[in-house]
């Protein structure tokens, strides 16, 4: 039977713990990437390039929620927006753009704020974003 962690050296310890702190990361990267997933913002929050994939909406939000995009290291980076509250839904680039129709400034913002209007972009490999899929009225910061 091998040994507990208590009866290992102590720099032997300190290297388990650090070895499943990274695997716990790995695991949790990995779980993102392999499932899609709801998540609900009633404040402001900075999104990360391994939540690919997911849904991320306004519900309950009683004001603006501005969801700030990563930094894009690679393309096929992909978030989809649903507003699910009466309130503003905010989706910022960082200094990178999302192109859509309603415009493709650089620094601004898209955002939207009836029940029900949705938003998917992708990444480019540019560092930019492509909007791929999108309902409802969806407009520029001005």
């Amino acid at each position: 039977m091998p040994p507990s962690l208590e009866e290992l050296p102590k720099y032997l310890r300190k290297l388990v713990i650090w070895v499943e702190k990274i695997y716990k990361e790995i695991a949790s990267r990995i779980n993102w990437l392999m499932t899609n997933t709801v998540e609900v913002h009633t404040s402001d929050d900075t999104l990360t390039e391994h939540e690919t994939g997911s849904v991320y909406s306004n519900l309950g939000a009683t004001g603006a929620v501005t969801l700030t995009l990563p930094t894009v290291t690679k393309a096929g980076i992909k978030f989809t927006f649903a507003v699910q509250a009466a309130q503003e839904l905010r989706v910022d680039p960082g200094t990178a753009t999302i192109r859509d129709d309603s415009g493709q400034t650089a620094d601004k913002y898209k955002s939207a704020n009836a029940i029900g209007e949705c938003l998917q972009i992708i990444s480019d490999s540019d560092g930019d974003w492509y909007t791929i899929a999108k309902y409802g009225t969806w407009t520029e910061e001005a």
